[in-house]
């Protein structure tokens, strides 16, 4: 039996109460990454957590925050603890290979991920800071995507291999810019 869904503000004081200290060690060890770094990626995921929490719909992430969230399985005793606490229900891993994916699967994908990144706008009122958190990549739909997410501060910018829908910084209103996020998808 489910708890009822908690609210953001109970949410946020669990995660931020939940120690990651031996999760971020084997971070670090694993992925390459100094303290600093680490620490920002626990920010990030405990953040995309909170939104699993809070949300309705199945959300999707990518990059960094994915990776953190690898090691964090890996301790399951205290995964399960952490979405108990956080969530009120265990939080699955389900993971996405875009290989062999249709058209349509990929863009369900990229419109998840893109939902998460509104809702990240939305819940805590920034956008999600673009190197933890890659641009959305769609070879088909990246357009429909950037006009179905209501948000005026969304560009698509289409290079030769794929279309990228970026949140662009509050800054991206000033000169007509398209601004964006950088960084690599998956």
């Amino acid at each position: 039996m489910n708890r009822p869904r908690p609210s953001v503000s109970q949410a946020t004081e669990a995660a931020l109460k939940f120690s990651f200290e031996p999760i971020l060690e084997r971070y670090k060890r694993d992925y390459g990454v100094d303290d600093e770094t680490a620490r920002r990626h626990e920010t990030e995921l405990k953040r995309y957590f909170i939104l699993c929490a809070t949300q309705d719909g199945r959300l999707g992430m990518r990059g960094p925050v994915d990776n953190i969230w690898h090691t964090f399985l890996l301790f399951t005793e205290e995964y399960a603890d952490f979405c108990h606490r956080v969530a009120g229900r265990f939080l699955h891993h389900i993971p996405e290979s875009h290989k062999g994916q249709s058209s349509e699967e990929r863009i369900a994908s990229a419109k998840r991920y893109g939902a998460t990144l509104h809702a990240y706008r939305e819940v805590f009122g920034t956008p999600a800071p673009s190197d933890v958190w890659p641009p959305v990549k769609s070879v088909e739909g990246a357009r429909s995507l950037a006009a179905d997410s209501g948000d005026p501060c969304v560009s698509t910018g289409c290079g030769a291999e794929a279309c990228v829908i970026a949140t662009c910084r509050p800054s991206c209103n000033e000169g007509g810019g398209g601004g964006g996020g950088e960084g690599g998808g998956g």
